[in-house]
């Protein structure tokens, strides 16, 4: 095109005329635009809009960071505010706990809780949306449901005794339920950002994928700055030894940095 339209244009005919207008044209708009963008920019309108989020706070031991998904801050915003305490969040919580507690009978079971997750994603988005955030953060219900029921040691020892509140979330332990599972949501989200196919991640793609989750808000994936901290952090993570991480490796090893920090978050786990 640019070779016949010069030779038009070196032979003076009507079409090189034609072509030669419209390129003047077009120069003096892209000055025009230039000009116009260089005094917004002198006016105070950015260059480059980035996009971030507002972070989510959690309980006051957990806030996100810019690295997470849009899908996890859609989850937050449902279940953050029943792990806050405030009269709001109570009364909140008991509206939903009675959801969940099918049978009336002051104890909510795995199954329940899956179904009042299900609800309270289903009222807050369209049923397609809530369908998609239910299965991409499905696997740390299980999570945070065992942390919760385990809350209630009536003998003080520390160990599951096999009674009936010690299998259940009861009412007193659904606010920390809802705290649970906020975290152990952005625990999943940050190990989906390496591998979202399968449920274990190889040292191949947490080397070259460890810097997607620095900036997630948690100890032990922020001090990760370079490959040789990695190869030391995976060793670390892998801890039955099969060159492999599952997602109980990560979370436990995510907790424990937490833990040996003293942070607000290690207290609450």
């Amino acid at each position: 095109c640019n070779y016949i339209i010069a030779s038009e244009m070196k032979a003076g005919t009507k079409l090189g005329k034609l072509m030669d207008k419209q390129r003047a044209i077009h120069t003096e708009e892209k000055s025009t635009s230039t000009q116009t963008y260089v005094k917004s920019v002198r006016k105070g309108i950015p260059k480059k809009i980035v996009k971030t989020f507002k972070p989510i706070t959690v309980c006051g031991a957990y806030s996100t960071g810019n690295s997470v998904s849009h899908e996890l801050m859609d989850f937050l915003r449902v279940f953050q505010p029943l792990a806050e305490k405030s009269l709001v969040g109570k009364k909140d919580r008991q509206r939903k706990f009675a959801y969940a507690d099918q049978n009336h009978n002051g104890y909510a079971s795995l199954a329940e809780i899956e179904v009042y997750i299900k609800y309270s994603l289903t009222s807050a988005f369209p049923k397609i949306k809530a369908k998609d955030l239910f299965l991409r953060f499905r696997k740390c219900f299980i999570k945070a449901f065992q942390r919760a029921k385990s809350l209630h040691d009536a003998e003080g020892d520390g160990q599951l005794n096999g009674t009936t509140c010690e299998e259940y979330v009861t009412f007193s332990e659904f606010r920390l339920f809802n705290a649970y599972l906020c975290i152990y949501a952005a625990m999943l989200d940050a190990f989906s950002q390496i591998n979202a196919t399968s449920d274990r991640i190889d040292f191949g793609e947490f080397k070259s994928s460890y810097s997607y989750v620095q900036n997630y808000g948690f100890v032990a994936l922020s001090s990760i700055t370079n490959d040789n901290q990695a190869i030391d952090c995976f060793n670390e993570l892998d801890i039955d030894g099969s060159s492999q991480i599952s997602y109980s490796e990560w979370c436990n090893y995510i907790i424990e940095a937490e833990v040996k920090a003293g942070t607000e978050l290690g207290k609450l786990m």
